[in-house]
């Protein structure tokens, strides 16, 4: 039995103008075979943030929702 699924979305940061785009794809192929594609793209990061950075904004973050 074949068979086709798609799957996609779009996460749009408008704080920072970034988007992450996510797809994902199967095909059955009769009842054994199967291909998937899985594919994230990701527009406009900059520099990525080092561990100790996204550490310091995860607990601002944190202490901002607390107030």
């Amino acid at each position: 039995m074949a068979s086709t699924e798609i799957l996609a979305g779009v996460i749009y940061d408008l704080e920072n103008d970034e988007k992450a785009i996510n797809l994902e794809s199967s095909r059955r192929f009769g009842n054994n075979l199967k291909a998937s594609l899985e594919a994230r793209f990701y527009t406009d990061t900059g520099k990525p943030l080092t561990a100790s950075e996204l550490y310091l904004s995860a607990l601002q973050g944190r202490q901002r929702t607390r107030v």
